[in-house]
Order: C-alpha cells, then sequence, then structure tokens
C-alpha cells in the first residue's frame, strides 16, 4: 500500500528539545507551573506583502531554583520570546505563565511582579538618580510615602545616596 505524504509526521528535535517539550507538557497542567512556563508560543509579524516568524513554537519550563539564559544570532526570536512572557507582545499562538499567572489575561499583575532589564542603556541624561528611580517606582504600582522610601532605600543598597540628584 502506499502512504501518501500527509499521513506521515515526523519532526526531528534534538534530544535536549525533547526533553524540554516533555517538562512542559508536565508542568501545564499543573496547579504550580513554575515561574515560567511558555507552551507553544509562537509570535508572527505581517511585513509588507509577507510575514514574519519570530518563534515558532516554543515551550519552555522554568522551575523554582532555575537561572536561563537566552543563547542565539541576532534574529533568533529572543528579544520576541521575553516580551512575549512579560506580556508586551501577545503571542499569535500559544500560552504561557508567569508565577501561575495568565500573559494572555494577567497583565497587569505580572507588570507588578515582574521587570526587564534589557541590555542597551535605559537611563535617561536628563534625569537625576532619583527620578529615575521615581519613574520606575511608579511603573511598578508605588506612590506617596512607599515611594519615596523606597528610592531612598534603593539608593542607599546601591551606594549613591550622594548622587540622589544628579
Amino acid at each position: 500500500a502506499r502512504i501518501a505524504p500527509v499521513d506521515i509526521e515526523a519532526e526531528v528535535q534534538s534530544d535536549d528539545v525533547a526533553e524540554e517539550r516533555k517538562k512542559v507538557a508536565a508542568l501545564i497542567n499543573k496547579q504550580h507551573k513554575g515561574p515560567i512556563l511558555a507552551s507553544g508560543l509562537r509570535k508572527v509579524f505581517n511585513v509588507g506583502n509577507s510575514v514574519k516568524v519570530a518563534c515558532d513554537g516554543v515551550d519552555l519550563g522554568v522551575e523554582d531554583g532555575e537561572c536561563i539564559g537566552l543563547l542565539g544570532p541576532n534574529g533568533a526570536g529572543k528579544t520576541t520570546l521575553i516580551n512575549m512572557l512579560v506580556g508586551y507582545l501577545d503571542a499569535t499562538e500559544g500560552e504561557a505563565f508567569i508565577s501561575n499567572l495568565n500573559i494572555k489575561h494577567d497583565k497587569a499583575a505580572i507588570f507588578e511582579s515582574l521587570g526587564v532589564c534589557p541590555q542597551f542603556d535605559v537611563l535617561w541624561p536628563e534625569l537625576t538618580a532619583s527620578q529615575h528611580l521615581l519613574f520606575y517606582g511608579r511603573i511598578k504600582g508605588l506612590a506617596g510615602p512607599e515611594l519615596s522610601q523606597a528610592v531612598d532605600e534603593a539608593l542607599v543598597s546601591a551606594n549613591l545616596l550622594d548622587v540622589k540628584h544628579k
């Protein structure tokens, strides 16, 4: 008998990718999904008359106590993945959770508990050390005396209190 190509489904993947997919499949149904869980994340950008697939079916499970790094050449989708995980970009497909919070439905709560430090300079030469911290504190939902205290504590912890207004 002849087998039509559509009847054959084969995906070649390395052992570490297969293991990660198994880990994600097990975590997705648990109540505690870990600090980061992505299942089938895909991001497609419309570029003119064509599409650009930036991430294609990313499965990633980070468990408590684990530390990860994303490595790859320019254009591999690292920044797009991070932006989807923190809710800056909506995924085209798939789902992800940050500390059990769904990136599709719980963005406000995710923004309160998560920050991203990009590798480019996020400081403005016009602002003082205190003004930078006030800005970021407000993004995190701080206000009033709580904000002022957090700014001073951060400056003290980084030994920058003497340059608070510079």
